[in-house]
């Protein structure tokens, strides 16, 4: 099996469109649909079927994919671990963390660290379900659940808060409400179905009763800044709260706390780019802990 071919699969399951999945891989449209022809045929049936909206996997595609997902980082590893060892070329680094707390955590604490380390580069992975890190390829991943499985080494780096927020104006309309209870009258903001299953999608429906959502979004990101604009009341990290001036709601179910979980490929023991990148990142852990977990989410 050819392994670019797998690689534009990857890209176009990704994408859902051909054309944004050429563009990432820098080859025309016309060479990624021959490549994922190649790779049917091969296979025997087809990957994708083939819409005017987009392209959507099969049965036979969605069984192959998270096996050419792993393949496809595990590939990706080999080629960081090739570099790392040549002093010319520049380190890459792949970090795998939750999204909001990469943009408001750990991306600040790098401005420094880029001055002092020009050579280390960064590949960062925003994952919201805690995939199979024994499959997996990254060479630090920050969960919040520990693992039970993987070839990480694992330690605890901290806790971290979350519960329900809203923009001061929405509280303000919605006061009444919220202090009757009245979850069915309020516009709520969550995760896609695909994502119910995960603690912040539970935690919400349990703290609403059951409350139907308003807005669905698959990304945190996207979720803070539809609350910061007053579209409804979200579940976030405090953090993120403070920063953008929520206001505390459902104060009556107790915030979420979580443990904040640091790991490390064993495979990258003894690589001092990855030891200093490790030393980075703990010590932002370790400067924002007060902002990152309260019991009462205040």
């Amino acid at each position: 099996m050819n392994w670019n071919n797998l690689k534009v699969f990857c890209a176009v399951a990704r994408k859902k469109n051909l054309t944004d999945a050429a563009t990432e891989l820098r080859i025309s449209a016309s060479t990624a649909s021959r490549k994922i022809s190649e790779l049917e045929d091969s296979l025997g049936g087809a990957l994708f079927n083939r819409r005017t909206t987009g392209y959507y996997l099969t049965l036979l595609g969605e069984r192959i994919l998270p096996i050419a997902m792993d393949t496809e980082a595990q590939m990706g590893f080999i080629m960081r671990q090739a570099s790392s060892g040549d002093t010319d070329k520049r380190c890459v680094v792949r970090i795998d963390l939750p999204e909001l707390l990469g943009t408001h955590i750990i991306l600040p604490a790098l401005s420094c660290f880029q001055k002092d380390n020009p050579h280390i580069a960064f590949e960062f992975l925003n994952s919201v379900q805690n995939i199979k890190l024994s499959g997996h390829a990254s060479d630090i991943v920050i969960r919040l659940s520990a693992p039970t499985s993987g070839q990480y080494k694992v330690r605890r780096a901290g806790q971290i808060t979350q519960a329900a927020y809203c923009s001061p104006k929405f509280f303000d309309r919605h006061r009444t409400a919220l202090e009757q209870r009245e979850y069915d009258t309020i516009p709520f903001i969550g995760w896609c179905d695909d994502f119910r299953h995960i603690p912040l999608a539970r935690w919400l429906d349990e703290a609403t009763r059951g409350a139907e959502l308003w807005m669905q979004m698959s990304s945190l990101q996207s979720q803070l800044a539809a609350i910061s604009e007053g579209l409804g009341i979200g579940v976030v990290p405090k953090f993120a709260a403070a920063r953008h001036d929520l206001v505390h709601v459902l104060r009556d179910c107790p915030p979420l706390n979580s443990g904040l979980w640091l790991m490390r490929n064993s495979e990258t023991e003894g690589h001092l780019h990855v030891d200093a990148v490790m030393e980075c990142i703990e010590a932002a852990l370790h400067d924002n802990q007060s902002s990152l977990v309260c019991s009462q989410a205040a």
